[in-house]
């Protein structure tokens, strides 16, 4: 990972259809003191679309931005070129590359992002570490997801703490991501996640949301944590 840049502990992902109440950030309180960040998601949604004045997500990403909130672009690589127009967008300040990008295209996508953007990626199954080419990594899905594909049949098979804890053993900054609750987030932390994503235990009526997110953000705190001075 490139120095002073890692991956939030908490990654909110939005609904890949529909609304999304900008209130809902007022919700996060727990989830910012510990880290976190917004992953503004629409599978197919160019980047200059996707921050666009009158997209669906607009008025999330400025709440955000007035919050302190990180937002980051979910990109696929064939679309890393039209990138620039994104850049600049208000409270953006990062990419996720979907699809198991390969080490050549993260190398890409790190010479096309702006300075100080981080660069995370998805992953699934028993992907390959790629260390500094990327700041974190989302292996999903973990547990069986409890928000339906926007695709029929694109679904991936859970795979369980097995393969988290493999691959968090060569990978820093690894998320976990698929049917996470705050129990199972702590198993995930405990199998060596730095972090949890999600997208149903974020966004809803905003006292659950609020719960919820307090949860998430204790079960990330590992006893390491605790212990440790504040900075």
């Amino acid at each position: 990972m490139h120095e002073g840049r890692r991956g939030p502990r908490l990654l909110a992902i939005t609904p890949p259809a529909g609304p999304v109440d900008p209130g809902v950030v007022s919700a996060w309180d727990a989830g910012r003191a510990v880290g976190m960040a917004v992953l503004l998601r629409e599978p197919g949604t160019p980047p200059g679309v996707l921050v666009g004045a009158d997209h669906r997500l607009t008025p999330l990403r400025l709440a955000c931005a007035r919050a302190g909130v990180p937002c980051l672009l979910s990109v696929d690589a064939a679309m890393l070129a039209e990138l620039g127009v994104a850049v600049g967008a208000s409270g953006v300040m990062g990419v996720q590359l979907r699809g198991d990008p390969s080490a050549r295209t993260l190398e890409r996508a790190r010479r096309a992002l702006p300075e100080g953007w981080l660069l995370g990626r998805s992953c699934h199954g028993a992907p390959a570490p790629m260390g500094e080419r990327v700041d974190y990594s989302v292996l999903a899905p973990i547990f069986e997801p409890r928000t339906a594909s926007p695709t029929p049949g694109s679904g991936k098979r859970a795979v369980g703490l097995d393969p988290l804890r493999a691959f968090a053993a060569v990978e820093p900054h690894v998320l976990a991501l698929g049917g996470i609750t705050p129990e199972r987030a702590r198993a995930c932390i405990e199998a060596g996640a730095f972090g949890v994503a999600g997208i149903a235990g974020f966004f809803g009526p905003l006292a659950t949301v609020a719960d919820n997110v307090g949860r998430l953000a204790h079960a990330v705190v590992t006893p390491r944590d605790d212990a440790a001075p504040p900075p």
